[in-house]
């Protein structure tokens, strides 16, 4: 039975491809288009900080000593920790990639280019409805492939950079359920909002179209078929909990630490998430800005153009609604769940807090490309749509990732790291980092890696774990801050009195090596 059915998806792909070969080749140039932006020199480019470098580490241990692991990373805010999900995915690929830290980015990369793929194929399935080119659909996964803000968050491994492909996929099983009444869309749906609050916790907003459409779909249901409804409700929940089980048992293990930080965090801090009308507009308007990413030579206009799109919207409401209803409405709420959740959340907002979103406004304005393309009087849409779209491939050209030189934080990481071994001439040793913005994690990665005999300080146990020699990284730009004898961080106060014994520089970066100063 299950043989029929792949062969009857296999000639029905096969004669897709035959009636829409230029389509197929457009959507092929996009692919490649965008799985070259995303991959091209990939390990010169990739951020490689403590964060990746700390994730690495943990994996590492998973696959070398079969450390399983319960909990992933931390968040930035509110002392929480995600679920494992984005580690036992890391893993194949650092294995792939003989442990080094490009595998994973490699398949952030990969899920990038398979959201291009799904943006189109979205589009087209919600609002084209015959055999045609559809133009809209391409339009949408083309301005998706070129976005400069989506690019830079594809080129490096962590764990919200698959929420769009994620949201993407969850935001298609809702609608299948909804829209086909497949009760087993649901049970996928269940899996992926777990995987999605694995990946980042603001991604928790898509649960609203979720339970949104489940009471539309209940509500008109005959009790009959409720009853059917429920028992896939059961087992979607099931496999929530599934997905969600290790981050329950460590949280089990540990006096439910995750649980009630996660409250303090939500419910009692009123500076976290409130209602102000200033506030709500001021966010909304930057979650529109940074979706897009439009500079400022062209917000003004952009807002005046949505301006125009509303009110020609309110002007025909009735006929335009009782056409486009349905697809128009489950993406438009996709969007306003999101502006609205990130509107409400009162602490500052990094790009990735939007990538749940980033797929939606890209379908959104591709089909209804694709519908007013149909229409005798769209020409005014679409020529507004192609405007605007020129205005997002100039902002995407002028700002395209490859514009500056690489970084190769990746390289000077390892060769900083190598020298310390080098250095220590097999001897223990305790390693630092002073930087604005990183910490140990990336350095001690390579250190790990390489068998290094580096020694972590443990001030209860300073007699044990304090050794001979000191490596001090200084990322500082003014090498005035450095300071590496007597810098209040922690590992370096208690090292104890030292010395300078020598320093090295890799591409604005200094090394010393330290020893004891004795009286």
């Amino acid at each position: 039975m299950r043989i029929a059915k792949l062969k009857k998806y296999v000639v029905a792909l096969g004669q897709f491809i035959k009636a829409n070969k230029l389509e197929i080749i457009l959507l092929g140039l996009i692919l490649l288009l965008g799985a070259f932006l995303r991959l091209y020199r990939i390990g010169s480019y990739l951020t490689f900080l403590g964060d990746e470098g700390r994730d690495a580490l943990v994996v590492r241990r998973l696959l070398v000593d079969f450390d399983l692991i319960f909990v992933g990373p931390g968040t930035s805010v509110g002392n929480m920790y995600l679920g494992p999900f984005y580690y036992y995915l890391m893993a194949p690929f650092l294995l792939l990639w003989n442990y080094s830290p490009v595998g994973p980015a490699v398949m952030v990369a990969l899920f990038g280019v398979a959201t291009i793929f799904l943006v189109w194929v979205f589009t087209r399935n919600l609002f084209v409805k015959n055999n045609g080119i559809a133009y809209g659909s391409l339009l949408a996964a083309f301005l998706y492939s070129i976005n400069p803000t989506v690019i830079k968050l594809t080129r490096f491994s962590w764990n919200p950079n698959i929420m769009p492909f994620l949201s993407l996929l969850f935001a298609w099983s809702v609608w299948i359920f909804y829209k086909a009444k497949n009760y087993k869309a649901l049970v996928w749906a269940g899996l992926l909002f777990g995987i999605i609050l694995q990946s980042h916790y603001m991604g928790a907003v898509m649960v609203l179209l979720l339970i949104v459409y489940y009471l539309v779909v209940f509500v008109h249901n005959k009790k009959a078929e409720n009853v059917g409804l429920i028992k896939y409700t059961v087992a979607a929940l099931s496999m929530f909990f599934l997905t969600m089980l290790p981050l329950v048992i460590f949280d089990a293990k540990h006096d439910l630490r995750n649980l009630r930080a996660m409250s303090e965090f939500f419910l009692q801090r009123k500076d976290v998430i409130s209602f102000s009308l200033s506030t709500f507009l001021e966010f909304t308007n930057n979650a529109l800005n940074n979706i897009f990413r439009i500079n400022q030579i062209y917000e003004k206009m952009f807002m005046f153009a949505l301006i125009l799109f509303v009110l020609w919207v309110t002007l025909t409401f009735r006929k335009y609604l009782a056409e486009l209803k349905k697809p128009i409405i489950f993406v438009g709420f996709w969007c306003v769940i999101g502006v609205i959740g990130l509107g409400l959340y009162r602490k500052e907002i990094y790009d990735h807090y939007y990538a749940f979103l980033f797929p939606a406004p890209f379908i959104l304005l591709g089909g209804v490309f694709d519908i007013e393309r149909q229409k005798k009087n769209g020409f005014v849409f679409i020529g507004g749509a192609l405007l605007f779209s020129l205005f997002l491939v100039n902002y995407a050209i002028q700002n395209h990732p490859f514009r500056n030189e690489p970084n190769r934080q990746l390289e000077r990481t390892k060769a900083i790291a190598e020298k310390m071994i080098t250095e220590s001439k097999g001897q223990p040793f305790n390693f630092a980092v002073i930087s604005n913005n990183n910490y140990e994690g990336a350095y001690q990665y390579f250190l790990e890696k390489e068998n290094s005999r580096v020694v972590i300080i443990d001030p209860q146990k300073d007699d044990e774990t304090i050794t001979q020699i000191l490596f001090v990284v200084c990322e500082y730009e003014d090498k005035t801050q450095c300071q590496p004898t007597s810098n209040p961080k922690a590992q370096v106060a208690n090292f104890g009195w030292s010395k300078i014994d020598s320093s090295y520089l890799f591409d604005g970066i200094i090394l010393y090596k330290l020893s004891h100063n004795k009286p």
